[in-house]
Parts: structure tokens; C-alpha cells; sequence
């Protein structure tokens, strides 16, 4: 009967890793990684193979990672550039080893303004108007920034009303008004 090694890594730990970043403020945070098999994994190096437009990432891991153990891959992100839809956008980090061992981790990424930062359901409509005959547009409008907005007035056409008055409620973060 035969045996023989097989050099592998695997995160210890299951689920999406988010990374919910105030623009200008480091975010730190880290995931364990393991060497599933019995033999020593060396020349253990992390980098970012994908990166959102204005996001910086640091990251730190062991050189070595013996059989059957684990080690802290640890990570700092810092958002230059608020994230300009409401989806969170992937980094991919690879971790190799002079063994050949590899191991791909997407985290999620946000970067949120540290001020109010409003996002319009829709920023353009197209369409066509009967003269004297009303037409009915809803519109969501949600803070995606960190801080709250304040009364929010809404600048119309005369031609335009809005049938929940032109003074919105302040919107603290995530939440959202029906227009």
C-alpha cells in the first residue's frame, strides 16, 4: 500500500467576507487560512490579482504555514473613492506557496462617503407626455453614505409636482424614500 502528500490550502471558515469601508478611514480585518495536509507549505505570499477603482489593499500572511496548522491572512483597506452603484464590488486575493499550493478568496467591498451620498432609483427617464393628461413616476431615492442628509428639498419644473410634497425626511444610512 502506497501513500503520498498532496500540498493543499483552504480557508478554515465558510461564508461571503464583506468589507463595509469609510472613505479615508482604514478597515482592517482578516481570515484564516489552512494547510490541510501534513507536510510544511513555504515561500507563502498573498497578493490582490482584482481591485476596485480607488481602493488600496495591504496585505500580511506567514511565510510558512506547517502541516495541519492554520494562519491569520491579515488585510487593510483604505476607500479613496466611494463606491458609485448600490452592488459591492469583488477584490480577489491569491495566496501561493513555493509548493505550488494556491488559493483564491473574494472579498466583498463597499466604501460608503462619510457624508450623506444620495442615489436616485432612476437618473434619467425617456418618455412621451399627451398635453393634459397626468402621468405618475415613482422614484426611490437612498443614502448610501455614513452620514444622515438633512431635509432634503426637491427642485422641480412648474410643470412638475410630486404628490409627496417637495420636503423629504432626513435619511440616516441605507434608508430610503419613495418619491
Amino acid at each position: 500500500l502506497a501513500t503520498f502528500d498532496i500540498y493543499g490550502l483552504e480557508r478554515s471558515s465558510h461564508g461571503n467576507i464583506t468589507c463595509d469601508v469609510t472613505q479615508g478611514d482604514p478597515y482592517n480585518g482578516s481570515f484564516a487560512i489552512t494547510n490541510p495536509g501534513t507536510l510544511r507549505l513555504t515561500g507563502v505570499k498573498a497578493e490582490t490579482i482584482q481591485t476596485p477603482e480607488g481602493c488600496d489593499v495591504k496585505l500580511d500572511v506567514a511565510t510558512t504555514i506547517d502541516g495541519g496548522q492554520s494562519a491569520e491572512l491579515r488585510y487593510t483597506i483604505t476607500g479613496s473613492k466611494p463606491t458609485a452603484k448600490n452592488d459591492w464590488e469583488k477584490i480577489i486575493v491569491k495566496v501561493t506557496t513555493a509548493e505550488g499550493a494556491t488559493l483564491e478568496q473574494t472579498l466583498y467591498y463597499y466604501c460608503r462617503s462619510p457624508k450623506a451620498q444620495l442615489v436616485v432609483s432612476e437618473s434619467n427617464i425617456k418618455t412621451t407626455m399627451t398635453k393634459g393628461k397626468e402621468r405618475q413616476y415613482v422614484l426611490f431615492v437612498t443614502n448610501y453614505g455614513r452620514g444622515a442628509t438633512g431635509d432634503i428639498t426637491l427642485s422641480l419644473p412648474d410643470w412638475m409636482k410630486s404628490a409627496t410634497g417637495t420636503t423629504l425626511p432626513s435619511l440616516a444610512q441605507n434608508d430610503t424614500a419613495t418619491v
